[in-house]
């Protein structure tokens, strides 16, 4: 929603497009570390940090965009940002997998689903 006001309306932040770049790199930062640091993983914090992560991609696509005015660079933000959600999508698996493999309730298809995984990783089919 942000992208089509600010490239289809008349919204530019003029001299701030430095600070919104910082504040974005920290929001992307901010989300990409959730998941290893036990002090964000409280229910509250990690839809904060999920939603500054969003933010903060957009931030920095917006401020690169008022310092520099280059398509190819937006495009490069683009892919970036496109990078960013993959590792943070492949972070939260990793941090679920983590929580999965130490759970002792019953098995539950998510369970059975990483069991399976391990085997045929390992080579047990």
């Amino acid at each position: 929603m942000g992208v089509v006001v600010y490239f289809f309306g008349s919204w530019h932040i003029g001299q701030n497009a430095i600070v919104a770049v910082a504040v974005g790199a920290v929001g992307v930062a901010l989300g990409l570390i959730q998941s290893p640091l036990p002090v964000l993983q409280t229910g509250v914090m990690r839809l904060f940090s999920g939603a500054f992560f969003v933010a903060g991609a957009f931030l920095v696509l917006l401020g690169i965009e008022e310092l520099t005015h280059s398509f190819s660079l937006d495009l490069f933000v683009v892919a970036l940002s496109i990078l960013w959600l993959a590792t943070k999508i492949s972070l939260s698996q990793w941090d679920h997998e983590r929580i999965c493999s130490r759970c002792t309730s019953e098995p539950c298809d998510q369970k059975v689903g990483l069991l399976r995984k391990e085997r045929v990783s390992i080579g047990g089919g």
